[in-house]
């Protein structure tokens, strides 16, 4: 980079913030060079209490000698921000309007959240690069991350209380007040594995002689979900030039994760205690203490260890206009889990370590019919080993066991495409097909005592096809065109009988799916972006664009469309159109530039996501306003 920096300030009309500092040495006599990026973000959010706190960074220091570079990074962004997790319903949108968040209440007058989330991930990296000769070239990063936070919810006591049921006032917010006045004055009894119990906010001996009074359980909490973890690895790729101009890449990546999951008390809300009853873990109290005050993990605690390691490759050469190239890749993938909330000796723990075998193959070529055009194709296979998740499914009884059926996700690819390249004109026509088998999902099932048990069930397959187009059009100096064009044909495409076994391999049931022709969810397969930029002034810029989404089914779970003929709510098509335009100018002689942006400039309120409780609406109109000072 060269030397220098800038700062931004950005706003929008609802509140939110951003400031951003960028400074750069750029390449000294000595052939250092440090960069720093930051910014500082925070606001109220523009959905009802989905507030944000939040910084970056980036960190970079570099040394060139001779043939080497060596550079060391450094990149995060600590983060907390209140949620809307789900969708809202069709009544309470129509009660309290498109900002409406059902994750909050007030307790004594002040806001209280059911959902938010922290969290800081930052990642580490010294990297060296070195320049063999002319045709050889290695470059080695090693690197680690260490994430640490939670997501926060409510947590209630059925187990071993009668069950509370949280309320929500004529607001539509959370009766907090509500929760804390059962917490506190409720007379229920919670029985202790060695005999004592606890009501009315006082502990007795099994004799009912009272031992410690202030002992009143809270039979609803806050908790937050807590996922920290340590990952570290290495990968190092090597380039070699053939004199026939082909090129090899091939390398070497290296992995390790240990995640650390568990949950704690967050917030008794007026209670003294949670009572902690352990009735799924195997080996029960066994011991441990039953009163739990905040910070205190309850639920489950347990780590997720993953070790991985792979080698890729990749040729290339050219034949005249024509270029091909192969690629693949071959990997192993170790998994194991230790369980601290189950087990209370430490050698009953961990799991044992089971492995899968992840691979794929890649190949292509590109012809290029003359100077403007270009046709290429694409083909590949991909066979992904599972998520951590999927191997370990259970947190009771058989939380240590891996699943008997690890299938690997397989996924065919295929992609042809046409390119053209006009003084006036660019465009790009891309047609794919991808055909995915065996994707991955776990159900709750019951063995033959009558235990809960997750599982995975296998066999579910879906084809995405389609076609995009991008393309831009300059019609005079000042005024260009744009157009973004997406058709898919997104649909499951199996009807599978998956059986379902217990961690002793013994068939427990069997489920059956009718997923075929069934389209998928969650995402437009119909999008069109069409706009304009237009350049009034030498250092004044306009932009319009509209979008146009439509074929968009709410989101369901496949594995549970156990009858044929199922057809997912399809979502009204809907277009939105945005605005920007910036100026450029100067701030005691700096370089600036002032913008601002609409964005849904028609206040155009719709649904843009759903699922069989609700939906979610888009953003009415909203303004951005920025200012930027480079130096």
């Amino acid at each position: 980079m060269n030397a220098g920096g800038s700062a931004q300030f950005e706003i929008t009309d609802y509140g939110n913030s951003k400031t951003t500092l960028s400074l750069s040495s750029g390449k000294t006599k000595n052939n250092w060079a440090v960069s720093f990026v930051g910014s500082r973000t925070v606001g109220p959010g523009y959905i009802d209490k989905t507030w944000v706190d939040a910084w970056s960074y980036f960190f970079s220091v570099s040394k060139e000698f001779k043939d080497h570079l060596l550079s060391f990074t450094a990149i995060g962004a600590p983060q907390k921000h209140g949620q809307r997790s789900y969708t809202v319903s069709e009544s309470n949108f129509t009660k309290y309007g498109p900002k409406y968040n059902q994750h909050w209440g007030t307790w004594d007058g002040n806001v209280l959240m059911e959902r938010e989330n922290k969290y800081h991930k930052p990642q580490l990296a010294l990297n060296w690069y070195w320049t063999i000769d002319d045709n050889n070239y290695l470059a080695t990063s090693v690197y680690t991350s260490f994430g640490s936070g939670y997501g926060t919810g409510t947590l209630d006591n059925r187990e071993s209380m009668p069950r509370f049921r949280i309320a929500f006032n004529d607001n539509g917010q959370i009766d907090w007040d509500g929760v804390a006045l059962e917490n506190a004055h409720h007379q229920d009894t919670a029985y202790f594995a060695n005999g004592n119990y606890a009501a009315g906010g006082i502990l007795y001996d099994s004799d009912g002689e009272e031992i410690q009074d202030d002992t009143q359980l809270s039979k609803n909490i806050l908790r937050n979900s807590v996922n920290n973890h340590v990952w570290y690895g290495a990968i190092s790729t090597f380039n070699h030039t053939f004199k026939n101009k082909a090129t090899l890449m091939a390398g070497i990546d290296a992995r390790s994760y240990v995640g650390e999951h568990y949950r704690e008390v967050r917030n008794l809300l007026a209670g003294d205690y949670w009572f902690e009853s352990y009735a799924t873990a195997v080996d029960g109290v066994a011991g441990r203490n039953q009163l739990m005050s905040v910070g205190d993990r309850i639920n489950y605690d347990n780590d997720g260890l993953v070790r991985y390691g792979g080698a890729f490759a990749q040729y290339e050469i050219s034949f005249g206009n024509l270029s091909v190239f192969a690629a693949a890749t071959v990997s192993n993938t170790w998994y194991a889990k230790i369980d601290r909330y189950n087990y209370v000796n430490e050698d009953d723990q961990r799991s044992e370590t089971v492995t899968a075998l992840g691979y794929n193959a890649k190949a292509g070529l590109n012809y290029n019919i003359n100077e403007k055009n270009n046709v290429f194709m694409n083909i590949g296979y991909y066979s992904r080993a599972p998520y951590w998740d999927f191997v370990f499914v259970n947190f009771n009884e058989n939380s240590l066991i891996p699943s008997n059926d690890i299938l690997n996700e397989k996924i065919f690819g295929v992609e042809v495409g046409y390119g053209l390249r006009e003084k006036w004109m660019a465009l790009n026509v891309n047609l794919y097909y991808t055909n995915w088998i065996d994707k991955s999902y776990t159900d709750y099932f019951v063995d033959s005592e009558g235990e809960e048990f997750s599982a995975p069930v296998i066999g579910l397959n879906a084809t995405h096809m389609g076609v995009e187009v991008d393309a831009k059009f300059k019609a005079t100096r000042w005024l260009d065109f744009f157009a973004v064009l997406g058709l898919g044909d997104w649909k499951w495409t199996s009807n599978t009988n998956s059986t379902i076994r217990d961690d002793n391999g013994v068939v427990v049931d069997t489920v059956n799916i009718y997923a075929d022709g069934v389209p998928v969810g969650g995402q437009p397969q119909t999008q069109v972006v069409l706009g304009t930029k237009i350049q009034p002034m030498k250092k004044w810029i306009v932009g319009l664009s509209w979008r146009y989404y439509d074929r968009l089914y709410i989101d369901f779970d496949a594995t549970q469309l156990d009858e044929p003929g199922y057809e997912p709510e399809q979502l009204p098509a809907y277009g939105m159109v945005d605005f920007n335009t910036s100026y450029e100018f100067k701030i005691a002689g700096l370089t600036s530039f002032a913008g601002m942006s609409i964005y849904n400039v028609f206040d155009n309120v719709v649904k843009t996501q759903g699922d069989q409780y609700g939906y979610f609406w888009s953003f009415g109109r909203t303004f951005n306003f920025s200012l930027k000072v480079n130096f």
